[in-house]
């Protein structure tokens, strides 16, 4: 094995030798699994009196695709400042294999590519430095958190920057855009860092009936964490008087709540078709499904209404809201079903 390594290394180091005929034994090299860092480095020694020089610089680039390594990083480097004015998708494969190693030269590359021009290299450093979780790289992730015009892509980078051990809320506040998910994840946030300066956010959200129920309940469990007076203190008399509109199911697991809430998150885009018919078959057709599928539980006899009611109760909300009309319906009625 080390005479077959030795041959094919005098051939990609024979200057006199045929471009293709080089090619062809760096080729074997690498699938037999030489070392490509010093075989590049090696190259490069030569680059002066090698008229192939630049070819190797992107052959090199294309095979770390398969086989990373470090020497790689620099020449994609160039290859990102090089293309910085245009979109360059073919750079993705390398940019993921490459932001993969574990040294901290991956960090510093991610970073060099997350302002980059074509939004799909952003959003694939974006998600390989969520995936590092390097503190290193959380300075970089706000900047860009900042500046970022692209939703999805902020989205992706708030995301990384909490996995990359935030320790205070401040850090997701540039963010442009103004959603459901960034609420989320700040309440996760606040919770995680028992970060007071959100309170006044916490209480706004956690009081809000239009708000996701996941977010409400986000942002009670981030108020649980801090001092009571902060922020539970004003939370908890508002979301205690309220209650849910679905008032015939009294069992102490809230079982026909959960059903329904389950149901309408899954199937309600098959639903629909039933819906459509009137509340008649509606009623017919989930009677049975609702009435069986509560016997499956232990509790299932203690104030359970029957599926008949539990239809009619779901079929009447979802026409409350206007559905299919309005196509968040489903989504209002499962709020009510996870009030906190």
């Amino acid at each position: 094995m080390v005479r077959i390594f030795t041959i094919y290394e005098q051939q990609v180091f024979d200057h006199k030798l045929k471009f293709d005929q080089r090619l062809e034994a760096f080729s074997i090299l690498a699938m037999i699994g030489t070392d490509l860092g010093i075989l590049y480095r090696r190259l490069k020694e030569n680059k002066n009196i090698d008229e192939c020089a630049e070819h190797w610089d992107f052959l090199f680039l294309m095979l770390c695709t398969q086989y990373p390594f470090a020497d790689a990083i620099p020449l994609l480097e160039h290859s990102l400042s090089a293309v910085e004015k245009k979109e360059n998708p073919l750079l993705i494969p390398q940019l993921m294999k490459l932001g993969g190693l574990p040294i901290t030269e991956a960090t510093s590359l991610l970073l060099h590519a997350l302002p980059h021009i074509d939004p799909r290299i952003r959003l694939c450093a974006a998600q390989m430095l969520g995936q590092r979780r390097s503190r290193l790289a959380l300075a970089g992730l706000s900047e860009q958190l900042a500046r970022e015009e692209d939703e999805s892509i902020a989205l992706t980078l708030a995301v990384s920057i909490i996995a990359s051990g935030p320790r205070s809320v401040a850090d997701v506040s540039s963010i442009r855009f103004d959603s459901p998910t960034i609420k989320l994840w700040q309440c996760i946030l606040a919770m995680r860092s028992r970060d007071s300066s959100i309170s006044d956010l916490l209480v706004t959200l956690a009081c809000g009936p239009d708000q996701n129920w996941q977010i409400r309940r986000a942002a009670i469990f981030a108020a649980g964490r801090l001092p009571y007076e902060v922020a539970l203190e004003r939370i908890a008399p508002l979301v205690l008087l309220e209650r849910s509109p679905f008032v015939i199911d009294r069992n102490p697991h809230l079982l026909c709540h959960n059903n329904l809430a389950d149901l309408l998150l899954n199937e309600s885009r098959g639903m629909l078709n039933i819906y459509i018919r009137g509340k008649t078959q509606f009623v017919s057709f989930f009677e049975e499904i609702f009435d069986t599928g509560w016997k499956e539980f232990l509790s299932f006899d203690q104030d359970v209404p029957t599926g008949a009611e539990a239809a009619g109760w779901l079929f009447d909300r979802l026409t409350y809201y206007s559905w299919p009309v309005n196509k968040q319906a489903p989504d209002l009625v499962i709020n009510e079903l996870h009030i906190p």
